[in-house]
């Protein structure tokens, strides 16, 4: 029997996976032929993994971002706080280079 077409399917992480066809030419090891696919698959099993790694680096940096902007707020609203503080206490602090301490 001649084979003249291979299929390969690859699971890779939890739930996804990868399937490709290809036909074995005239005079070619099916060894060889399969080894290529095997080759193809695991370059879209490389690439794919890079995008979903590059998209989750992506949501820890925009998650660490946001927590960063909640932080500076919390400091800001602070700062203003004890700006507020120091004025009713009485000493000037337009000029912050100027504080008594």
């Amino acid at each position: 029997m001649k084979v003249t077409s291979i299929s390969l399917k690859r699971t890779y992480g939890n739930y996804q996976n990868i399937g490709m066809s290809a036909d074995v030419e005239d005079g070619e090891d099916v060894s060889e032929a399969v080894k290529k696919l095997e080759s193809v698959i695991d370059q879209q099993i490389n690439s794919n993994r890079a995008v979903d790694q590059a998209t989750s680096d992506i949501n820890i940096l925009n998650h660490q971002s946001n927590c960063l902007k909640g932080d500076v707020e919390r400091l800001e609203e602070r700062k203003n706080e004890l700006v507020e503080w120091f004025k009713s206490k009485g000493p000037n602090i337009d000029n912050y280079n100027n504080l008594p301490f």
